[in-house]
């Protein structure tokens, strides 16, 4: 299994993440630098042309709509989370050997947590942050 299948967010039909399209227009309103997408099937593609200032700025947007602290979003923390499946899934195979057989599960749990406490207040590079903590934690055990 992948880190995206772990968390449920292989299919951007299903799960948590069939519910961000709707949401997507009422997050833009509340956070501007999201209508530059059109939604999720968009943002990948969207990341990838972007930016770095103006991908971290649609990043943090959902950062703060997902963490607890935030707009404690589930759909919102599926996104980002689905947004930075390629880093984790990075991170997971770098680490391989720590936990053979059961580092998807360890990685995929992490980026959940990181997903849903990061320090928006105080933090920006959410994609580079996010990523590089969820690797320290693994890194740790």
């Amino acid at each position: 299994m992948s880190v995206a299948d772990l968390r449920c967010l292989e299919d951007p039909g299903s799960g948590l993440l069939i519910l961000a399209d709707p949401r997507w227009c009422l997050w833009a309103a509340t956070y501007p630098a999201l209508t530059c997408i059109s939604g999720l099937g968009d943002l990948r593609s969207w990341l990838v042309g972007a930016g770095k200032a103006e991908a971290d700025q649609v990043l943090h947007a959902l950062a703060i709509l997902a963490a607890v602290d935030g707009g404690d979003d589930l759909p919102a923390a599926a996104v980002l989370a689905w947004a930075l499946i390629p880093g984790a899934c990075l991170v997971s195979s770098r680490l391989r050997s720590l936990a053979p057989g059961h580092i998807d599960e360890i990685v995929a749990a992490q980026l959940w947590v990181q997903v849903r406490t990061f320090q928006w207040q105080r933090l920006r590079r959410v994609a580079a942050n996010i990523v590089l903590d969820t690797r320290q934690r693994v890194s740790r055990r």
